[in-house]
């Protein structure tokens, strides 16, 4: 029997795109050593094998979902920065940003979400809705949320790193 991304995730009790991505030996991942021995561990005692061809794989588009209003993100330095990070990580990758949906302007049906390859949730969003998001499509990655799930990857700023280095 053929095992899965999802069965790897579960036994290491992280989300399947952080397996797959810790297998696909993506470079943006910043998760601990110890991790990713684990999901590497998990993966070849279960003999995992992956049933992807060896050449690089064509993603759907990514969509960014945001509660900031456009306005608010070209006015606010700090996202406004945050956003531009996304676009040039996404550029460097080969990742195409298809969509930026704002919440509260923008009307979201399941098929608009489900239709991205994964989703980058910006700004200040219930766990609610991010629990809905993920209802509709797995591949997620939280930006500077103030909320935090174990099937959810997230990327938050190391304000004490850059304190440090802006004090010196």
């Amino acid at each position: 029997m053929t095992v899965t991304i999802k069965e790897i995730a579960k036994k290491a009790g992280v989300s399947a795109s952080t397996v797959s991505r810790i297998l696909n030996q993506d470079p943006l991942l910043s998760v601990k050593k110890e991790t990713r021995e684990q999901v590497r561990e998990i993966a070849l005692k279960l003999n995992y094998r992956s049933t992807h061809k060896e050449k690089r794989r064509s993603y759907k588009p990514v969509a960014i979902i945001t509660s900031m209003s456009e306005k608010r993100e070209n006015e606010d330095p700090y996202w406004r920065n945050i956003h531009r990070g996304i676009r040039l990580a996404s550029n460097k990758y080969g990742l195409s940003i298809a969509k930026v949906i704002r919440l509260g302007t923008d009307n979201i049906r399941k098929n608009d979400v489900s239709q991205y390859s994964s989703l980058i949730l910006t700004g200040d969003l219930s766990a609610a809705a991010i629990q809905d998001f993920y209802r509709m499509n797995h591949n997620i990655v939280l930006v500077d949320a103030r909320l935090h799930f174990s099937n959810i990857d997230s990327v938050d700023p190391d304000f004490v790193f850059y304190n440090g280095k802006t004090i010196k």
